[in-house]
């Protein structure tokens, strides 16, 4: 695997393993995929992280922000490399024209470990860029199997010879390199349809990364609604204490007095205002003597506070 040196917005420098480097042609647009080898969870559900990155080109109109939509695409270009379909919108370029290692946007998606998706993409990306990168002057195609002569040879005027035929026997002899020659041309043109035929989709894949979905939102579900009933079992924890001091409150006025009369059920009694100089009053009537409450029990209030998306994607 090859590794590459990036700079972030903030100035860091990471040293990644490189997964792939591509141009958008539609847009002229440049991204690379890499991999930090970062792996969360174990044995069947383990997953590594695969970040895809909008690199700087020095233009305000290339140098944006990966939206939604950009983003779906590049999820699906990985998708088509482990099904190792060509896409003919994207143009796969060799890491030394990188002129900017600055890191735009960013993006970020596990992907599940089973899947070898590092190094099958990897060999997908050196596959295709070399094609695109291959240099030297094309073959010129070759009419009604035509050989092109080699360069002659000044040659002094030949002794007369009883068999002229001799004269015409280097001529014949090129025969087998047209055929060695027009072969690698049908084996390319052969291994390029090949290629480029269509394939069908994998539908496992589609139904594995769908249930997964599923399973990480039941979690999330799960979680939710166990807060929700441990936050309403306060509420109702309170309700209840806030019954009781009322009715031993009243019990206690009910043995002071001796009837229910002067104190109406669930009212809180009267107070009259301070004067100026206040004079602490004469009552007949003692006050309810304030038992010690209970504190709320504070465990609800901090899983209600839970962050749900900072738990690790499994």
């Amino acid at each position: 695997m090859e590794t590459v040196s990036l700079n972030r917005i903030d100035g860091t420098s990471i040293s990644a393993t490189l997964i792939c480097y591509f141009e958008n042609i539609s847009d002229k647009k440049q991204y690379i995929y890499y991999t930090l080898n970062e792996i969360s969870g174990t044995d069947t559900n383990s997953t590594v992280k695969i970040y895809c990155v909008k690199v700087r080109q020095n233009d305000p109109a290339l140098d944006t922000a990966i939206s939604e939509s950009t983003w779906e695409q590049l999820k699906g270009h990985m998708a088509e490399a482990l099904k190792g379909i060509l896409n003919p919108d994207i143009k796969f370029l060799p890491i030394s024209q990188l002129v900017d290692k600055t890191i735009v946007s960013e993006k970020v998606i596990a992907m599940p470990v089973s899947y070898n998706y590092v190094d099958k993409h990897y060999q997908f990306y050196l596959a295709n860029v070399s094609n695109d990168t291959t240099g030297g002057d094309e073959i010129a195609p070759i009419a009604n199997n035509e050989i092109p002569l080699a360069p002659q040879e000044t040659v002094s005027e030949p002794a007369p010879v009883s068999e002229p035929v001799v004269l015409d026997a280097p001529q014949q002899e090129p025969e087998p390199i047209v055929a060695e020659t027009l072969k690698p041309i049908q084996e390319e043109s052969t291994n390029n349809n090949n290629t480029n035929s269509s394939e069908p989709i994998d539908i496992t894949s589609i139904e594995e990364k769908y249930a997964k979905m599923i399973e990480d939102i039941t979690k999330l579900k799960e979680l939710e609604l166990e807060a929700a009933k441990r936050y309403n079992a306060t509420l109702q924890l309170s309700t209840m204490h806030n019954e009781q001091h009322a009715s031993y409150v009243q019990s206690e006025q009910i043995k002071e007095n001796g009837s229910i009369a002067s104190v109406p059920a669930f009212e809180p009694a009267p107070v009259e205002p301070a004067p100026i100089n206040p004079v602490p009053p004469v009552s007949n009537v003692m006050e309810p003597i304030s038992q010690p409450q209970p504190e709320p029990n504070p465990t609800p209030t901090q899983d209600l506070e839970t962050n749900w998306f900072d738990m690790p994607i499994q």
